[in-house]
C-alpha cells in the first residue's frame, strides 16, 4: 500500500493486472493513518482471511537501524 501525490491510496497486489485504488486519504494522513489502515492493510487481511488462507508477501523501504 502506498500513498500517491494525489492523496490516494494504492494497493500493489501482484497478483492483479494493475493498482488498485482504495480511496483517497488527507493531507496529514499517511499510509500508516488509522484511515489508510481501515482502507488498505485491515480490509486486505479480512479478505484474505474470509478465503480461507492467510498468504502474502511483505516488502517494505526503512531506513537502516545498524
Amino acid at each position: 500500500f502506498v500513498k500517491a501525490a494525489d492523496g490516494h491510496l494504492w494497493e500493489l497486489d501482484g497478483r492483479r493486472k494493475g493498482p488498485i485504488d482504495r480511496g483517497v486519504l488527507g493531507e496529514e494522513e499517511d499510509a500508516l493513518s488509522e484511515k489508510a489502515l481501515d482502507l488498505g492493510p485491515r480490509m486486505f487481511m479480512k479478505r484474505e482471511t474470509e478465503a480461507g488462507e492467510m498468504r502474502f508477501s511483505l516488502v517494505a523501504l526503512a531506513p537502516s537501524f545498524s
